[in-house]
């Protein structure tokens, strides 16, 4: 048995932080392998999670997390895009890996990684990532570990709801129609803003910082936004043209409250009128959709540039058939296994997707060699075989089921100290009601 310290973002719903699909699966294997863990969302703690600093929110008893850390002493951290407590390499002994959930641009505090090489170790589910782990960090790649993904999905008999699912968010470039103002009004500012998005239109991987420099322009011109926003122009048109091309055919949107799939209805109303608008942020109710699916459709995330989202390997696990954008890792991946459906156009996407629904026994022979290709090859318990020969412990084949904790948010919310007015308020308010409660008393 191991103690596993795990530490993520998801985002927040409804101001909770659901665990998310892919760390329910992790936490489930790991749990039933006999494992312990605890885990942190950054989303809860952390005032930026994602690309951040990892700066604890205001009114947090810090003393009390650490002891909390330190006492679960744990023999392994996992911790993704390093979104986690600031100064956990000081107060733990073990092994920190840092996971790839995204591209290393966006690894939280990026400057204590840099720091403290020494107490890190970098796990990359994408091979596209192995260099560039060592190119932005400069780590040994003695410590740079190719570890695949996984999914804890099953395959489920289900009434089949819809032909064609996609659970995920809608991108959205965040430009207010003051700065769009402001760039359409300056000419210059206009023909540098188009140059910018020219470039990470012909390589999505390209530093907004070479070429703010290629051009000259100053980084004060464009300082509101960042790498990801211009990511986000390119992949959320995409991902919103693919889809309304798939609509015919028997489309189903899923995703969160935050989404925001609606916002698409001045432009894609048929698209709009797809959305589910229930919360689907667990294991499970992800799971029932897809095997509810004929089709699954993976579109990648604006941080996924050759490599591919967790849904691919969450839909090929399950009765539905995954039909996804082409990607030089998941080809490589799975390419020598089976041939999945892989499209590079909206008009390849819908064909493919046609193709399919007219054609049940190829699709049923695709989902089946997936599943299997899941079983055998990408289950965590592969994972885990595989984290065992990077650290020497003990992780799979355990008697007892292990236990995992949540670190609550509210276990670690210092009390509010009263300001001297609100005291007084409360002490004249107080004054009243006993005032009352003694007339009252006399009558």
């Amino acid at each position: 048995m191991a103690k596993i310290f795990v530490s993520f973002r998801t985002g927040l719903v409804k101001n909770k932080a659901p665990i998310g699909p892919y760390y329910e699966g992790l936490f489930r294997s790991l749990v039933r392998n006999g494992n312990d863990v605890l885990y942190f969302n950054g989303s809860e703690f952390l005032k930026d999670s994602w690309n951040g600093s990892n700066t604890l929110k205001n009114n947090l008893d810090v003393e009390k997390i650490e002891n909390k850390i330190k006492k679960f002493n744990p023999d392994l951290v996992i911790t993704f895009n390093y979104t986690t407590y600031k100064n956990l390499h000081k107060i733990v002994d073990c092994p920190i890996c840092i996971w790839d959930a995204d591209l290393p641009y966006y690894f939280s505090d990026k400057d204590t990684i840099k720091d403290n090489l020494d107490r890190f170790y970098f796990l990359c589910f994408s091979e596209h990532n192995l260099s560039l782990s060592h190119e932005l960090f400069g780590a040994s790649k003695e410590r740079i570990f190719h570890v695949p993904t996984a999914t804890d999905f099953r395959a489920e008999k289900r009434d089949i709801k819809q032909n064609i699912s996609f659970i995920g968010t809608n991108f959205k470039f965040s430009l207010t129609k003051d700065q769009l103002k402001e760039i359409i009004t300056n000419p210059l500012k206009l023909e540098n803003f188009n140059r910018i998005r020219a470039e990470f239109e012909e390589n999505y991987d390209v530093r907004l910082e070479d070429v703010l420099a290629k051009y000259n322009i100053p980084p004060s011109c464009f300082a509101d936004l960042t790498e990801a926003d211009f990511r986000n122009c390119i992949r959320g048109k995409e991902r919103a043209q693919i889809l309304n091309e798939v609509v015919p055919l028997g489309l189903r949107l899923y995703g969160n409250i935050y989404t925001d799939w609606f916002d698409v209805s001045p432009y894609f109303l048929d698209l709009a009128l797809c959305y589910d608008n229930g919360d689907v942020a667990d294991l499970l109710s992800n799971q029932e959709i897809y095997n509810a699916s004929r089709i699954g459709i993976s579109i990648s995330h604006p941080q996924s540039y050759k490599g591919f989202p967790f849904r691919v390997a969450d839909i090929m696990a399950t009765n539905a058939c995954l039909v996804s954008d082409w990607k030089p890792d998941q080809y490589n991946m799975f390419g020598k296994y089976l041939k999945i459906p892989m499209y590079q156009t909206k008009y390849e996407a819908y064909t493919i997707c046609k193709d399919l629904l007219n054609d049940e026994k190829k699709r049923q022979d695709i989902v089946l060699k997936s599943q299997q290709v899941i079983d055998e090859h990408f289950r965590f318990e592969n994972q885990l075989k595989r984290l065992e020969g990077i650290f020497g412990l003990s992780l799979l084949d355990q008697k007892e089921k292990g236990r995992f904790e949540k670190m609550g948010l509210k276990d670690f919310s210092l009390k509010k100290r009263k300001s001297i007015k609100q005291i007084l308020k409360d002490r004249a308010a107080k004054a009243i009601r006993s005032f009352f409660n003694l007339e009252v008393a006399r009558k």
